[in-house]
């Protein structure tokens, strides 16, 4: 939702938006997840789902005037540029003396 109002440079966050993502999200759980009762797609997917629902609300704040008058494929990649990606340093406990 943030990620997706951000690269849209929108000035606000509307229901639409908020329409936009709900959709977005609900599409990506599969016919078989569903037989499982599951709402939501997975976790290990957080990476796609996050730039999926991003795209979506940038495309709706587009849409209604709030956003930039870029492309579909543009915004993916403005998106995948856009999105944090985690950089972790390693870790060495000290010594003891």
């Amino acid at each position: 939702m943030g990620l997706g109002a951000l690269v849209a440079k929108a000035p606000k966050v509307t229901a639409a938006m908020f329409m936009a993502a709900s959709r977005a999200l609900s599409g990506l759980v599969t016919p078989a997840q569903e037989a499982l009762g599951q709402l939501l797609p997975p976790m290990a997917d957080i990476r796609g789902v996050s730039r999926a629902v991003a795209k979506a609300v940038a495309i709706e704040a587009r849409d209604s005037g709030l956003g930039r008058l870029l492309g579909d494929e543009e915004y993916e990649r403005v998106i995948a540029r856009a999105q944090w990606e985690p950089e972790y340093a390693p870790y060495r406990p000290g010594g003891r003396d």
